[in-house]
């Protein structure tokens, strides 16, 4: 599937239990906005001049494995008040930030992503504790 040229991209709002696999999404305000949402599988997906990524908003137990989020005004991937996920094998490069959690996003497991040519790599903000960060490739990032 192709999402270009939209607000959301994709967009899951109070949604749980889906697959987002082997997607295109160019040029939209968000490539993918999950809200309120649970048990969600995003995987193999192609995220490309969007201004924002993989964003994920009071939602919990997601897997965002093996994504390519390149060129992204804001962040590549951004789990907002957002727990218990895994954020595997992905790749970030030339965003704004690559991985960021934020507000209360805990339990998370953040492992084996490559973060290249990012503003910054990875980053955990106001009160985001017990994540496991782990064999994650960042590099040349500011």
């Amino acid at each position: 599937n192709n999402a270009s040229i939209n607000y959301y991209g994709i967009r899951l709002f109070y949604s749980s239990n889906n697959i987002l696999e082997y997607n295109n999404v160019t040029d939209n305000r968000y490539a993918v906005w999950i809200g309120y949402s649970a048990n969600n599988k995003i995987s193999n997906n192609l995220a490309k001049d969007n201004e924002e990524g993989i964003e994920t908003y009071f939602s919990s137990y997601n897997n965002i494995t093996s994504n390519n989020i390149n060129n992204t005004y804001f962040y590549g991937i951004w789990l907002y008040n957002s727990s218990n996920s895994k954020v595997l094998f992905n790749n970030a490069t030339y965003n704004t930030f690559g991985i960021r959690l934020e507000k209360t996003s805990d339990n998370n497991l953040i492992a084996n992503n490559t973060l290249v040519n990012n503003g910054g790599g990875i980053g955990v903000y106001f009160n985001s504790i017990s994540n496991n960060i782990t064999e994650n490739n960042a590099s040349n990032n500011n």
